[in-house]
């Protein structure tokens, strides 16, 4: 691929993203208070893709300014540098918006009850809530170390979700190691997070029916 067809798909994708934050925006920020929109993940991000798609155009502008002169005495090699490393050193807020735009809370504009943005990270996103009581997270690239206390060995776990029962003021934790999902009681803490298991049968269904039907 040319760096010019390079800078054209990257354009398309990114512009895209771009319109479908702005888009999102528009419908809501009359209905959301300014302090509780400036907490959102994808409003908060949006200026970090405003700047790449600024990136991008400038670049375009560039190579087409310069003409036959850019193919002969052309800076692409830079200038692809420059778009990689702005793109390498925000990567994981590029994916967060993504996860943001198919994410229930998009274009939601219910004073939120529930964890709202305070749970999502590594594409996290709402995929289901009732707002009321139940708010079930689901996560494409987000992990988890534990120590298993009965071997003492250390295991990367894939984290599948997180589901959230408001009337309990309880979080429960899915994760996966080697297709066998595992449930925990999630307890959030500044400096360190801490899980519990579970021995309420209906803790479990609960947190796990939650996630499957999100999953539907």
């Amino acid at each position: 691929m040319t760096f010019e067809k390079f800078i054209e798909k990257e354009t398309a994708d990114y512009g895209k993203l771009y319109a479908d934050v702005i888009f999102a925006l528009e419908e809501i920020e009359e209905f959301v208070p300014s302090e509780q929109l400036r907490e959102r993940k994808f409003v908060e991000y949006l200026p970090t893709l405003k700047a790449y798609m600024d990136i991008l155009k400038n670049t375009e502008i560039d190579n087409h300014t310069k003409g036959v002169f850019a193919k002969v005495f052309g800076n692409s090699d830079s200038q692809a540098a420059v778009i990689e490393k702005f793109k390498s050193e925000n990567v994981e807020k590029f994916d967060q918006i993504r996860s943001c735009v198919n994410c229930k809370c998009l274009t939601c504009s219910n004073e939120c009850i529930m964890e709202g943005c305070n749970r999502c990270e590594k594409s996290g996103r709402v995929a289901k809530c009732d707002k009321k009581t139940t708010c079930i997270y689901t996560f494409t690239n987000k992990e988890l170390q534990l120590t298993n206390n009965k071997t003492g060995e250390d295991s990367l776990y894939n984290v599948l979700s997180i589901v959230q029962d408001k009337e309990y003021n309880q979080l429960f934790i899915i994760i996966e190691l080697n297709r066998e999902k595992f449930v925990l009681y999630f307890y959030p803490g500044i400096s360190e997070d801490t899980y519990g298991e579970i021995s309420d049968v209906e803790d479990f269904n609960f947190a796990f029916s939650a996630y499957e039907q999100a999953e539907l």
